[in-house]
């Protein structure tokens, strides 16, 4: 994104596809069944993407997560559990997941995006490698919180 009008143009479209998309009583997103062509359906995650992230940076986790998981619903559909966008996806809800203490969610996303961008482009791939890094940073995290859990002082009782 360029600028602060590019992010607000990507979070109006992506407003206006989630008012399109279709919501079922039991919570989960329903794909709205009307794309054109699997560009428009490209555009509609990328969109998605787009404004998630846009609201990740400004804090407002609980308003990017919807996003990510409708767009990780779209992905799904015609690309397939194990392609790259998919991956990219995970990827970034585990970054969400891990900045807002969800540490398990954040491990199995990373877990799963890591496994798709290694099966799609080789270890050495720089996608791969900054998952792997995020995975690694999200794993150090863990451990120092298991420390200091593990390191408080316990009253006696006597």
């Amino acid at each position: 994104m360029g600028n602060r009008s590019d992010a607000h143009f990507f979070a109006s479209d992506a407003d206006l596809i989630i008012m399109q998309t279709e919501q079922p009583t039991n919570g989960g997103p329903v794909i709205n069944r009307q794309h054109k062509s699997q560009a428009a359906l490209q555009k509609q995650i990328r969109l998605l993407c787009h404004a998630a992230d846009e609201r990740r940076a400004q804090g407002q986790y609980g308003k990017a997560e919807p996003l990510y998981l409708r767009a990780l619903a779209l992905a799904e559909g015609p690309c397939g559990q194990d392609q790259p966008m998919v991956a990219s996806i995970c990827n970034n809800l585990a970054v969400l997941y891990k900045y807002t203490g969800r540490f398990d969610e954040a491990a199995k996303f990373y877990q799963w995006a890591l496994a798709i961008f290694e099966q799609s482009f080789g270890p050495e791939h720089p996608k791969v490698i900054t998952c792997r890094n995020n995975y690694a940073g999200l794993m150090r995290k863990m451990t120092r919180k298991m420390k200091q859990q593990t390191s408080r002082p316990t009253k006696k009782l006597l």
